[in-house]
């Protein structure tokens, strides 16, 4: 029997680090991917010609590169579109995956055709210290008190990571990670394949490992990620959400009186006043 394929997109952006050992977290599945997509975001010359070198050590790699920095929804939606696999995975350069993800998570997919994206658990990796075991519980108990996928605040108050999904591509033709949005892209075009009824399947099993260290890249403006937001919401629990989130991010910056106009309007929905009153 011929299996599906698995096209692996992985953008990247003047880093080379942790490249090495995404690909390899890729390549050497128990499942092999049908192809590696390296989307290089406009690096500088020398990491550009770097990636390149590196992609040539491995079987099915491919490297595309961006005219210039477009951030990465772009990249993304560059490897979507180039992608040839009947299943895609989203992986930043500085994750890592479990070696038999790609089997367990098809094995559930082909057993089930309904299901549209495979849903696992990540947890999280880095140098040890008391910071990382803390988020370690936090992220933990996050995933095991939201395993809803029909709760409206899936994907808003909690979002499995995009590299511990496995989506099958037919489902997201049209569907593409809303560009010019440098915070929780990924959350917003989650929202959106929701809404147009792609079916998720949440499983806990551990199938990626996101990586904490000092190279992030810089987060964006959250602000964009709240309007554009309220646009697909409609539900009062997301938007009463999005007011505790847009007072939370008004706090961080300064802007007592903005925070406390939002904590507010957050109040008019019962489940979320502990919230409100903690923000207080």
């Amino acid at each position: 029997m011929n299996l599906p394929k698995i096209s692996v997109i992985i953008p990247v952006y003047n880093r080379i680090t942790y490249l090495k050992e995404a690909v390899e977290a890729a390549v050497n599945q128990t499942l092999a991917p049908h192809e590696v997509l390296i989307i290089d975001d406009g690096s500088v010359e020398e990491i550009a010609a770097d990636i390149d070198k590196l992609a040539k050590e491995y079987p099915y790699c491919k490297v595309l590169h961006q005219p210039k920095n477009l951030g990465v929804s772009a990249a993304r939606n560059r490897g979507l579109r180039e992608a040839t696999g009947d299943y895609v995975l989203f992986l930043d350069d500085d994750d890592l995956l479990a070696r038999n993800y790609f089997n367990n998570a098809l094995e559930l997919m082909l057993e089930d055709r309904s299901i549209d994206v495979f849903v696992g658990l990540s947890t999280l990796v880095g140098d040890p210290g008391r910071r990382l075991k803390k988020l370690q519980q936090f992220n933990a108990k996050l995933a095991r008190d939201h395993q809803d996928v029909k709760d409206p605040l899936y994907f808003l108050r909690y979002c499995p990571a995009i590299h511990a999904m496995l989506f099958k591509r037919s489902a997201l033709a049209g569907h593409y990670f809303p560009e010019g949005v440098d915070y929780g892209e990924d959350r917003l075009w989650l929202l959106q394949l929701k809404a147009a009824g792609v079916s998720f399947h949440p499983e806990e099993m551990v199938v990626a490992f996101y990586r904490i260290h000092r190279e992030h890249h810089p987060v964006g403006a959250p602000e964009k990620f709240v309007e554009a937001a309220r646009e697909m919401v409609d539900h009062p629990a997301q938007r009463a959400h999005l007011n505790l989130l847009e007072a939370h991010f008004a706090r961080k910056a300064g802007k007592p009186f903005r925070s406390l106009i939002s904590i507010f309007k957050a109040l008019r929905y019962p489940s979320v006043v502990w919230q409100a009153l903690k923000l207080l």
